[in-house]
């Protein structure tokens, strides 16, 4: 019986010791875990003030080339030992910020950058970031794995030198568009990335790539400003050349009939400038109007609400917020004023044809009577929608429509320059017979056409028409039917087209049933 009791202690002490252990274990399990969980909540309650206080460094700045030198250094504060970022460019990728922890191995990281900045078929950890859009771990870089993602064996040395161990590569993406790929490294023995760091870099690389987003744009803003304001100051400058041309040839006019003394001549050089002078200036009003109302306005309200909200630009344009169309609105603006420079230099180029064409006639005028035809090949049609243009302005304000029926004719060899000068007067004409028509019945239409060894242009009104009883006066020098007119224009269109070897006719069927003038020039 003795031993039987004593067996049933031992056995309860046993069970007892053995219950005891088990405690001791759970207990010791409880406390490991309650420290991984204290010190998970530290790393995360310290990662959270890292990407705030990240994200407030990023947004402190609109400088594009500040804001990517910034981020890496702030990955090397405690993220990793070295850390590059590489930006998406037309060509590829393109490293535009590294940062070493260790200044002693900077100038390493530089010479890897320099020698193998990665590029879209490199087998580099960016490259391949860049290939497939999704974040890259390397948890643990044996040698073996160093060389399988470097371009070379002196690639593969430069790494090994910088200590690399472990590297992790995140994309950077806006609205599903990558702009970059962000690369850290470590070098501590014992530390390895893992798909927790990937998650905590990528919300980095988000935030990181809103603020180089903003500031890309911004700078985007600033030289398109910088670019408008040369622009304009060029067309400014342009616009005041051309003024002082078209002063300058007015004088050349007044002082042509001073000294030739001949109050025809001097009539009929003002009379064939006059319409092309008068479109030059309205041009020229057009123009200045046009720079005084340049929509660079819109674009310095687009940079006060960058600058008013700088620092909390990631809030101001994200999804829902008051400033999520801000970048759209900014690429609207710039084709604006695309549109709007391509309309000044268009602009630009006729009023040079006009001040071209103004010096021509002042030639010829003052050479009128002994100098000899300057034949050139042209292009009728150029011709006549150059002529329509110098005379659009007057056309519009007197609400005429014009219309054009214009064939293919051969490249004949005249002197552009006096048909372009029958032609303006043709069209002035024409604009002030329909006048006496109401606004919304203003018909106007040019037709070109071939007949035999003819090219043919008309010119046809629905305007006030021609009395029959003064047909064969139109031509008379100083013979007129207008209050306002002097009678030059189309005796002296008429002695220009008989210079160009054809002739000029004007017929109407009466009053009220306008008129028809027609250019008949040889061709070749």
């Amino acid at each position: 019986m003795l031993s039987i009791a004593v067996g049933t202690r031992v056995l309860n002490l046993q069970l007892y010791i053995a219950f005891l252990s088990v405690f001791v274990l759970i207990l010791a399990v409880v406390v490991v875990t309650e420290q991984q969980a204290r010190a998970a909540a530290e790393q995360a309650e310290e990662r959270a003030r890292f990407l705030a206080a990240a994200t407030e460094s990023l947004s402190a700045s609109l400088d594009y080339a500040e804001s990517h030198a910034k981020l890496p250094r702030l990955c090397v504060q405690s993220l990793a030992d070295w850390c590059v970022l590489d930006v998406v460019e037309d060509t590829g990728l393109r490293r535009l910020g590294s940062a070493h922890r260790d200044p002693s191995k900077q100038r390493l990281l530089e010479e890897l950058t320099a020698r193998y900045s990665p590029d879209s078929r490199s087998p580099q950890p960016a490259a391949q970031v860049l290939r497939t859009g999704e974040p890259l771990l390397l948890p643990q870089l044996t040698d073996e794995a160093i060389r399988a993602n470097s371009v070379d064996e002196e690639n593969a040395r430069l790494v090994r030198e910088l200590g690399t161990r472990t590297v992790m590569a995140v994309p950077l993406a806006v609205r599903g568009k990558m702009i970059g790929v962000l690369t850290l490294s470590s070098a501590i023995p014992g530390l390895v990335y893992g798909p927790a760091d990937i998650v905590f870099v990528s919300e980095l690389g988000r935030r990181a790539a809103i603020a180089l987003e903003n500031a890309r744009l911004y700078a985007d803003v600033q030289r398109g400003k910088a670019e408008l304001r040369r622009a304009n100051d060029e067309l400014e400058q342009r616009v005041e050349e051309r003024t002082r041309e078209l002063k300058q040839a007015q004088a050349r006019l007044v002082d042509t009939a001073r000294e030739v003394g001949m109050s025809e001549v001097a009539s009929n050089v003002l009379h064939s400038v006059g319409n092309v002078l008068t479109s030059a200036i309205i041009n020229l009003e057009t123009m200045s109007k046009a720079v005084g109302s340049s929509r660079i306005g819109r674009l310095k309200r687009a940079t006060e609400l960058l600058l008013e909200h700088r620092d909390t630009l990631a809030d101001f344009l994200a999804p829902g917020a008051r400033g999520n169309y801000l970048p759209e609105y900014l690429s609207a603006v710039a084709d604006d004023l695309a549109v709007e420079q391509s309309r000044l230099l268009e602009d630009m180029d006729a009023l040079g044809r006009h001040v071209e064409h103004i010096r021509k006639i002042v030639h010829v005028q003052q050479n009128y009577a002994r100098t000899a035809l300057m034949p050139e090949e042209c292009d009728l049609v150029q011709l006549i929608d150059d002529a329509l243009r110098i005379q659009l302005a007057a056309l519009q304000r007197h609400g005429v429509t014009v219309r054009r029926e214009l064939s293919q004719v051969p490249r004949l060899k005249v002197d552009k320059h006096k048909v372009l000068q029958i032609l303006v007067n043709l069209i002035s004409n024409a604009k002030d017979a329909l006048d006496a028509v109401p606004e919304g019945s203003r018909n106007l239409s040019v037709r070109l056409s071939a007949e035999g060894k003819l090219a043919r242009i008309e010119v046809r009104d629905d305007g006030g028409g021609i009395a029959p009883e003064v047909r064969e006066k139109l031509f008379v020098h100083g013979f007129t039917t207008r209050k306002d007119g002097h009678g030059f224009g189309l005796h002296t269109s008429a002695l220009a087209a008989q210079l160009l070897g054809g002739s000029l006719m004007l017929e109407s069927e009466g009053l009220g049933k306008g008129a028809v003038a027609t250019l008949e020039i040889p061709l070749p």
